[in-house]
């Protein structure tokens, strides 16, 4: 049952961003380990200034394999990139409407505290004796 309220954890936010953080750059460091370990089987089917039927066969598919699993990693790091600075914008959007509620709840109380020594209800003019005649 919902109690109306609206709350966020700010430090679980900013957690799941330093996560984020660490996962897009593992992503990087995927592609990178990648490459590094499919640059020691180049060759594997083949010589491409001697290519036999067999290299002629299997090159295309294998550079497809390559090409297509480095962008999949790249597109994922990406997705992660977006996801994070959104989360971030939202955060950012959260603080700056705690601070502006945060602000008119204590103009309220100001207004509310009668030994506050703020007569800001009265900056508008009216006057006690003013209410209720026309």
């Amino acid at each position: 049952m919902s109690d109306d309220t609206y709350d966020m954890d700010l430090g679980r936010i900013r957690g799941a961003l330093d996560g984020l953080g660490g996962v897009e750059n593992q992503f990087m460091a995927l592609k990178g380990e990648y490459l590094g370990d499919h640059e020691r089987y180049r060759g594997w089917n083949g010589d491409k200034d001697a290519p036999d039927d067999y290299y002629t066969k299997t090159e295309p598919d294998d550079e497809k394999t390559v090409r297509t699993l480095t962008e999949a990693i790249e597109g994922l790091g990406l997705a992660v990139s977006a996801l994070r600075a959104g989360l971030l914008e939202s955060l950012g959007s959260v603080k700056a409407v705690q601070a502006d509620v945060s602000e008119l709840i204590e103009q309220q109380k100001r207004i509310a505290d009668p030994d506050s020594g703020d007569d800001s209800s009265y900056e508008s003019g009216e006057d006690e004796q003013s209410g209720g005649k026309h």
